[in-house]
């Protein structure tokens, strides 16, 4: 962004006390500029139940779009559970940001994804609806050549009803690229709901989209995905995977208006940080999963040719299924290197049987039905996964571990205490404890706590704590919590806590927080915060604190605050970034892309303010230079200044600074600052107390011409006084005391008047 360079050329120049102009960027007119917003929200509102993976897809989608969909960061606007008027706002930014573009590139495009909760006639955000025809007004107003709009949930469909969109076949457009207009895709039709899987912890529809554009859908093999074979693959796999759902099938939508021939190209497969290439002796189901054992890409693969799968450097586990047997290999990706995969690098696997689970409150026949057997006390030395893989414990014992499908009680270990369902009770452990469901009682470990599920009661450990689903209780570790759900109670770690979720409580550790949802609590660190969303409440860290969302709250660390988006509440740090700026930055060095509130610092910078060199005379010096950096309606200006032999100063150096509005009035305007400087005798001599002390409140007038050039007249008061130390000691000889005091030896006020010129770069 230009006020960032902008900082960088000012602080080069306070740095090595020499001005450089700053240089503009060449701008190259035949390139294409894509911009994006993406939306995630779980929470539709009270009466709808919290979805688990809207925010998770809408991250993914925009990590896609950044790595191999042309969209640079700058250029994308990403927000995390927003409320009504955050949501206006981001159409309101991405407009104003295509706006700013025209004049640079050939032909922009604009890409809108929404994942999250809807009806017939709206999105919910929460509490918040926002009618469909006003979030295609706000697209159809966007000055974008092509404006996609993707939304990923239930009833979606009827946002393409509203121009006579149907569910049909996949579109056919031709293969040459010179399309202008608008295409809406939706997950599913207006009576039918979108459907999330476990399984790919994503929805269907996200899921096979984002698989498709990473080259699944890449039908002409030339490394590059149409938004036609991207909607083609989604429509496919989508309507295929959920045609046996309880859900029922679901049917991906389109509305296009485009006029021109070709196809809107949206992902480039060659741009990928390592490439996956699936050779054409290999056919079947394949599955690819990361560390974390997230399928990252599931498709059919047709022998007889080669397909380009887009993935990031790293470990990945990849799985086959054909001829009825399953096969699986294991893949190192390095940046950069292209790994061609054959049927000759897959081992053949043995399939796991599937494990039933059962209720507690079922009897026991119907346990035994499903094959598990109840065991309401037990006492174990070692732990026997197949044993236990079929019991469900209400009371265990055991001086190395446990196991159980099922826990309706508590356990006693030394070791591992093991569950794969729910546990209402509690377990004791030095070394660890594991939940494989949830958990509404309480985990204590002198090691670790894992809880694979929801959580609602108290995690304690004295190394590590984990909970993938909703905390709602306390999370405590000596060194790290983490909650990869929303957290609405606390966490507190040693070293570092972690929450991917919503945090409506607090979190607070000895180094690192962490959120990757909204804040509406509080986020407290020795070193770091960060949370993904945007903060109602308050971060603050001894170095650094960072919001990814709107800031409505206060963000105070000791060297650095930084928020992307709006800025409603109060930044305070050495140096403060923020989006758009309409609260209170306080600190050394404040940059906003637009500064609509009040800048309090050294140095401001915004997109709607300005750096000026400005030399002036006045009544008071000869001369003096400065730099003046604006930052909306308030300025800045850091100058030196000479004086000259005369009756009233000594001839001398002086170093000054100012602060003051400014109240422009086309092509005049009017500031009004107040000042202070302080008059050496050579600018190598150190200032100390008996320099000469000025403090001013100046009026001034100017006009401006041809946007950079300005003349400026004034007037105002100066204070001036000079002082110096005296040594005093105590009568007392025997405990002498030595003090320094300070005394005022001289003062008087004085007019100014000032005439100068600035130029603006």
């Amino acid at each position: 962004m230009h006020y960032r360079k902008t900082a960088f050329i000012l602080l080069f120049f306070l740095t090595a006390g020499i001005l450089i102009p700053a240089a503009g960027n060449a701008v190259n007119k035949d390139t294409v500029r894509r911009f994006a917003l993406v939306v995630g929200a779980n929470d539709g509102g009270k009466e709808r139940p919290k979805l688990r993976y809207a925010v998770t897809d809408a991250k993914a989608f925009t990590y896609l779009l950044q790595k191999i969909g042309g969209v640079f960061p700058i250029d994308c606007i990403f927000l995390v559970e927003p409320d009504r008027e955050a949501f206006m706002n981001g159409l309101a930014r991405l407009r104003d940001k295509i706006q700013n573009a025209q004049a640079s590139a050939n032909k922009i495009e604009m890409i809108f994804y929404y994942s999250g909760h809807s009806d017939e006639e709206a999105v919910l955000l929460g509490p918040d609806k926002i009618a469909y025809k006003n979030i295609k007004q706000a697209i159809e107003r966007t000055p974008a050549d092509v404006r996609i709009a993707i939304l990923d949930s239930c009833s979606s469909g009827a946002f393409t009803r509203l121009k006579g969109g149907k569910m049909r076949p996949p579109f056919l457009i031709d293969s040459s690229y010179d399309m202008k207009g608008y295409a809406f895709l939706t997950s599913s039709s207006s009576d039918e709901v979108s459907q999330e899987s476990d399984r790919l912890q994503s929805s269907f529809f996200t899921h096979y989209l984002i698989a498709g554009l990473r080259g699944a859908a890449d039908m002409s093999l030339d490394g590059r995905v149409t938004l036609n074979e991207a909607y083609q693959y989604a429509y496919h796999e989508t309507l295929l995977k959920t045609e046996k759902t309880l859900g029922g099938p679901q049917h991906p939508n389109y509305n296009i208006q485009m006029s021109g021939t070709g196809d809107v190209v949206m992902t480039d497969i060659r741009n990928s940080s390592a490439i996956l290439t699936l050779d054409k002796t290999l056919q079947g189901r394949i599955f690819i999963r990361d560390t974390d054992e997230h399928v990252i890409l599931e498709m059919r693969k047709p022998g007889g040719r080669a397909m380009q799968i887009g993935l990031e450097e790293g470990k990945y586990s990849i799985s086959n299924e054909r001829e009825q047997a399953l096969f699986e290999t294991q893949v190192d990706l390095a940046l950069g290197q292209e790994f061609v995969l054959a049927p000759s690098h897959f081992t053949e696997i043995q399939r796991e049987p599937a494990l039933a689970r059962g209720r507690e409150e079922k009897i026991h026949a119907e346990y035994n039905d499903q094959g598990l057997k109840v065991v309401p006390w037990d006492f174990c030395l070692t732990p026997d996964a197949e044993q236990y893989g079929n019991i469900i414990h209400y009371y265990v014992f055991g001086l190395v571990g446990t196991y159980s499908v099922q826990l309706d009680g508590f356990a006693i270990s030394l070791g591992p205490n093991v569950v794969k369902s729910d546990s209402r009770g509690a377990m004791f452990s030095c070394i660890g404890n594991y939940v494989g469901g949830k958990m509404q009682a309480a985990q204590l470990s002198g090691i670790f706590n894992i809880c694979r599920g929801e959580m609602e009661g108290i995690q304690f450990s004295g190394v590590l704590n984990e909970a993938e689903n909703n905390v709602t209780g306390v999370q405590y570790a000596g060194i790290a919590s983490m909650n990869n759900g929303s957290l609405a109670g606390a966490q507190i770690g040693g070293v570092f806590t972690f929450a991917k979720g919503r945090v409506k409580g607090v979190q607070t550790a000895g180094v690192f927080t962490m959120a990757a949802g909204p804040l509406l609590g509080a986020q407290a660190a020795g070193v770091f915060t960060w949370a993904e969303g945007q903060v109602e409440g308050a971060q603050a860290a001894g170095v650094f604190a960072l919001a990814e969302g709107k800031v409505a709250g206060f963000q105070v660390a000791g060297i650095f605050t930084h928020t992307p988006e709006d800025l409603e509440g109060v930044q305070a740090a050495t140096v403060n970034i923020a989006g758009r700026s309409r609260g209170l930055q306080v600190g050394v060095l404040n940059i906003a892309g637009e500064q609509n509130g009040v800048p309090v610092g050294l140095v401001n910078i915004s997109e709607n303010g300005s750096v000026e060199v400005v030399a002036w005379h006045d009544s008071l010096a000869d001369f003096n230079l400065g730099v003046k950096c604006r930052a909306g309606y308030f300025y800045s200006i850091i100058s030196t200044s000479k004086q000259s032999p005369r009756a009233s100063f000594d001839e001398g150096w002086g170093a000054g600074l100012h602060y003051g509005g400014h109240i422009p009035l086309r092509p005049f305007y009017l500031e009004l600052d107040l000042g202070y400087s302080v008059q050496n005798n050579r600018p190598t001599d150190r200032y100390d107390a008996s320099d000469l002390q000025i403090a001013q409140a100046r009026l001034l007038a100017g006009i401006t011409w041809w946007d950079r050039f300005s003349l400026f007249i004034g007037t105002g008061a100066a204070y001036i006084y000079r002082g110096e130390f005296h040594n005093r000691e105590t009568p007392d000889t025997r405990f002498p005391i030595h003090t320094s005091e300070w005394e005022l030896i001289e003062e008087k006020w004085e007019p100014i008047t000032l005439a100068g010129a600035a130029f603006s770069f």
